[in-house]
């Protein structure tokens, strides 16, 4: 298991949008996706955090939401965002290894264990919640 440090500094929603703006993360395509839903702005934050792929769909295919379904194929269904599949997302982005830091069937109690400070909400989320 690696070793891993992370920190949140609590600040309130319009400051996280300002600080994500000065960053380029909240440009105009992810504040046209924050009116639609959380799986749009997550679909365009990941663009911006991939900028060397123009076709995401290459790189998402590698990534794992369950053991039946990859990024690439969750983001063109326009299924939900959920605890679950962003946690499982989220680990493999930060270089957790599955089936030896986590499992893809229990990423919420890997979270847990590993002490990530992720988000929590369960059930479907909004795109103030992404």
């Amino acid at each position: 298991m690696k070793i891993n440090q992370f920190a949140v500094v609590d600040a309130p929603f319009d400051t996280q949008l300002k600080e994500l703006a000065t960053i380029g993360f909240y440009d105009e395509p992810v504040q046209v996706a924050h009116a639609k839903n959380a799986t749009a702005v997550w679909r365009e934050l990941l663009r911006i955090a991939f900028p060397e792929v123009q076709d995401g769909r290459v790189k998402f295919r590698d990534i794992a939401i369950n053991n039946r379904e990859d990024l690439a194929g969750y983001l063109n269904s326009g299924a939900p965002v959920t605890e679950d599949v962003f946690n499982a997302v989220a680990l493999q982005l930060l270089g957790f290894i599955e089936d030896v830091d986590y499992t893809l069937d229990k990423v919420v109690e890997a979270v847990a264990t590993i002490n990530l400070p992720l988000y929590h909400k369960a059930g479907r989320w909004d795109a103030d919640d992404v």
